[in-house]
């Protein structure tokens, strides 16, 4: 009985040295474009759309937000003014077209709090809304492996 080894070596020795070269040009390119292909359908979303068009406008929006978040925010106290809440409504827009389903499921949980009530528990809106800057950080690429919406809190308190 022979071995596949054995089998591969004679065959490889029954080629011409054009044909080996051949092969292993076609084995390279072959190699070559299952790697593009590869690349190219883990930058796609599930629609398939290139992940990397949405980079700069998820930027942009992201941004937004979080300017907005800072002009309204500062820990335990929410100042959303009639203005504030407009701003919101314009910006979540953007956010709805842009944004993973992750990030619309966050700041649709978000956005029914701020409408549920007046007296809203810091806590509740704290947790939410760091947790809307988490799913924006992977959506951006980012690992979230070791971050928490806590350790996004204490990053902010130790900036006021």
């Amino acid at each position: 009985m022979t071995s596949l080894f054995d089998t591969i070596t004679t065959f490889i020795g029954d080629l011409k040295s054009s044909e080996l070269v051949l092969g292993l040009i076609g084995l390279i390119l072959l190699i070559a474009l299952l790697s593009t292909i590869s690349k190219n359908l883990r930058l796609r979303d599930e629609n398939g759309a290139l992940q990397k068009d949405y980079a700069p406008r998820r930027k942009r929006v992201y941004q937004e937000y979080t300017n907005w978040l800072s002009d309204v925010y500062s820990p335990g106290v929410m100042d959303l003014t009639p203005d504030a809440q407009e701003a919101l409504r314009m910006l979540s827009f953007d956010l709805t077209l842009w944004s993973s389903d992750r990030v619309i499921a966050t700041l649709l949980e978000l956005q029914k709090l701020l409408k549920s009530s007046d007296d809203i528990a810091p806590e509740r809106f704290e947790k939410l809304m760091f947790q809307l800057l988490l799913s924006m950080r992977s959506d951006m690429g980012f690992s979230n492996k070791k971050m928490k919406w806590q350790k996004l809190r204490e990053i902010v308190l130790l900036q006021r």
